[in-house]
């Protein structure tokens, strides 16, 4: 009786990532709309996060009341 080994198991290894199938798999992801709009907005996101982040807050805003001058003053 011939013993089979667990990492011979198909003939490939579990680790070993199949490339066909990969790529078949890629090429439906690369013709469908939605990839492209969900990478799109990711993309989007990204950016304004990256905006907001190097806009900064422009320092602290000013603690001190202002007060009405003389004509509004009753």
């Amino acid at each position: 009786m011939r013993r089979m080994h667990i990492h011979t198991f198909g003939g490939m290894h579990p680790h070993t990532p199949d490339w066909h199938t990969l790529g078949v798999h890629l090429g439906h992801l690369a013709h469908d709309p939605r990839f492209w709009a969900v990478l799109a907005l990711a993309v989007l996101f990204g950016l304004m996060a990256l905006a907001v982040i190097l806009a900064g807050s422009g320092g602290p805003a000013p603690s001190t009341p202002i007060y009405p001058m003389s004509p509004y003053m009753p």
